[in-house]
């Protein structure tokens, strides 16, 4: 199988440019990023939250606040 670089293109200034998978940052939790999983770039953390917990249902997953507004950030996405 043959590994997929990471690097996209992105538009910028009126010209392409390479992206490293350096300057990706996670969608969730803002952690530096490796690439694209589940059609979002996610840091290798967030990727087997959404692996493990992909076929649950989701009154399986519950607010451990319970304010259901949580904001996931590297320190708090244990």
């Amino acid at each position: 199988m043959r590994q997929q670089q990471h690097r996209k293109r992105s538009y910028s200034n009126g010209a392409f440019r390479k992206r490293d998978r350096h300057d990706l940052i996670c969608v969730i939790c803002h952690a530096p990023a490796m690439g694209y999983n589940f059609d979002q770039i996610t840091c290798e953390s967030c990727k087997a939250f959404f692996r493990r917990n992909a076929l649950q249902t989701s009154n399986r997953l519950k607010c451990r606040v319970g304010t259901n507004d949580c904001i996931i950030t590297l320190e708090t996405r244990k």
